[in-house]
């Protein structure tokens, strides 16, 4: 005789269980309400077979949130084996979560004493946009489910601003800090249940104006109507020195036979298309003489030694950010062109096929509605699947498809850059429908 080691095992004939999924006409129920439900019981052997049960007897029970049996009720299922019910909540129990349950599966509930909303507040969404240092106007409206304005009706508002870094490829912004009270007061709804919301949009003072800093400012109120229900209600805007925001959706790796065709938009703050006419210029960026190896902390902010003492003792490793092709000095203007948002939002790149393999950055000039200059720089790096130029003397792969509209069980080659010049020659080695580059032995 043998006994079972794991004291849950049990052998595939037990497997078969009854199980009671249960429906309510709801979710949340008020004291004295009528909650109408149904179930289904059905049997299962665990893998993937079903049947219902008909004629199956059943007791469901009711019970409120402190366990205690409210109501029972002897059930039947029919022929497709389900059956219904209702109970009626008491008055006078503890709110809460409530269940129905037979000895299969059981059902929760949530009973409140809640009362339906009679109004909403809302804020319309901004058709302008606004800088800092300017007067803010935020419209609100209170309004009645049935289409009824709330007039005269308190409104309690209060404005904050927080900052909102903008985040760029390969590094961040320092900690954020706190958020800033700009005003606070009480408004009354006019007779459309309309009320605005006043205040200047003032930057933070400390801040550099230079780096064009975003703001995000959150205009929240609570209308409480003469029946003293409340409602709130909360809009943000985001305002900066400028409004005007550049969005180019140039990748960040490019083949320099995939495409030359790209999308750029151009949005106020409140994330409406705003057409603009400006310039893009492209430039081809000078990569460093030497090769370094990847920092393994983080990057000084004070420096012990100078470039040429510290490259004597580590030759290899960088200084400040040499391998950062964002902080790499401009070589040449591959390409110069205007735009026109308003009329189109493609741009080309036409020569790309001719340019070599390496580091670009793409620079966008424009400016907003106020006149103030607006640039934005992009980067990507561009490579040719047949070249011999390496994107990188730094130690990366890339996923290069053999055709362009690649399918998934096509090869795809992995190409690795190398290092530095004593790594040994590399083969190919096939596993899995890919062509694997490795170290030779």
């Amino acid at each position: 005789m043998s006994f079972p080691i794991h004291p849950n095992y049990r052998n595939d004939d037990e497997r078969n269980y009854t199980r009671t999924y249960f429906f309510t006409d709801r979710g949340i129920y008020r004291p004295g309400q009528t909650v109408y439900f149904k179930g289904i019981k059905y049997q299962s052997d665990g893998k993937k077979k079903h049947r219902i049960l008909n004629g199956a007897n059943s007791t469901v029970t009711f019970y409120d949130t402190q366990n205690q049996v409210i109501s029972t009720l002897n059930v039947t299922t029919n022929e497709f084996g389900t059956f219904s019910g209702s109970f009626t909540i008491p008055q006078g129990k503890l709110n809460g979560t409530m269940r129905i349950r037979d000895i299969n599966g059981q059902k929760m509930i949530r009973v409140e004493e809640y009362k339906r909303p009679k109004f909403e507040v809302v804020f319309p969404k901004l058709e302008t946009s606004y800088k800092l240092g300017e007067k803010v106007m935020v419209k609100g409206t209170a309004k009645a489910f049935s289409g009824a304005s709330i007039d005269g009706a308190e409104v309690n508002y209060r404005v904050i601003r927080r900052p909102r870094w903008q985040i760029w490829r390969h590094f961040f912004r320092p900690a954020i800090p706190e958020e800033t009270e700009i005003t606070s007061g009480t408004l009354t709804t006019g007779n459309q249940g309309d009320f605005i919301v006043e205040f200047m949009a003032l930057p933070d003072f400390n801040e550099d104006s230079a780096s064009n800093p975003m703001y995000e400012f959150v205009v929240s109120a609570d209308v409480t109507d003469m029946n003293g229900e409340t409602h709130s209600a909360s809009k943000s805007l985001t305002i900066g020195y400028t409004a005007l925001i550049i969005q180019a959706d140039i990748p960040e790796i490019l083949e320099n036979t995939s495409q030359n065709k790209f999308t750029l938009n151009t949005l106020n703050t409140e994330g409406n298309f705003e057409p603009v006419k400006g310039k893009i210029t492209v430039y081809d960026l000078k990569e460093p003489e030497k090769v370094f190896r990847k920092r393994l902390w983080e990057a000084p902010d004070v420096f012990m030694y100078t470039k040429d003492e510290f490259y004597k003792l580590l030759p290899f490793d960088q200084y400040n950010h040499e391998n950062d092709f964002t902080t790499w000095e401009k070589s040449r203007a591959v390409a110069e062109m205007s735009f026109n948002t308003g009329e189109s939002k493609e741009i080309y790149l036409k020569e790309i096929s001719k340019w070599p393999t390496g580091k670009y950055a793409v620079e966008i000039r424009s400016s907003d509605r106020f006149g103030k200059a607006v640039n934005q720089t992009t980067f990507f790096s561009l490579y040719s699947a047949n070249g011999k130029k390496l994107l990188t003397r730094s130690l990366t792969f890339l996923l290069c498809p053999l055709k362009k509209q690649s399918l998934v069980k096509q090869s795809i080659i992995l190409r690795q850059q190398l290092l530095m010049k004593c790594l040994p020659f590399l083969n190919l080695n096939r596993i899995w429908n890919f062509m694997i580059l490795r170290k030779s032995t």
